[in-house]
């Protein structure tokens, strides 16, 4: 028993079946021009989607420079407090190292308390300066009494 063909495609406006011969000609033509119709909606939303792809990256950017810009921001706001700092700090080691300098010469003469002179020697430490002044004392010391006439040789 034949089945009756009843594509929605292949049925006539009346209800009844269309000829087969330009039903499937019509078929054909349709379904031709909805690939074409995908094939454009295809590339529209490539279109799109690349247009989307490119303002992102575009904003991705912008917020990168500005993120960018930021911390330079930041690290020069850091830097010019470091240097601010740094600058006090060595203000403060001058204040606080012109004593201890000053107090050479009496520690080369053991003049100094216990107490100053072991900050003293915390100092001569870390100051080139007293450390210099030190040995040029004991080479001039050590001059003078070359240079001094010993008393006991009868000179």
């Amino acid at each position: 028993m034949a089945t009756e063909h009843r594509h929605p495609r292949c049925v006539t406006p009346s209800g009844g079946i269309a000829s087969s011969a330009p039903t499937e000609a019509l078929v054909i033509a349709e379904l031709r021009r909805e690939i074409g119709n995908l094939k454009l909606q295809r590339e529209a939303d490539a279109d799109e989607a690349a247009a989307t792809y490119d303002a992102m990256t575009a904003e991705i950017a912008r917020a990168e420079e500005y993120g960018r810009n930021e911390v330079q921001r930041a690290n020069d706001t850091t830097d010019y407090v470091i240097a601010e700092r740094d600058a006090r700090i060595s203000q403060l080691e001058r204040l606080v190292e012109t004593p201890r300098c000053g107090d050479l010469g009496l520690f080369f003469d053991q003049q100094l308390s216990p107490d100053r002179a072991a900050a003293f020697r915390i100092h001569l430490a870390t100051c080139t300066r007293c450390d210099a002044g030190l040995l040029d004392l004991a080479q001039s010391e050590a001059s003078m009494k070359a240079a001094k006439p010993d008393p006991t040789r009868g000179g």
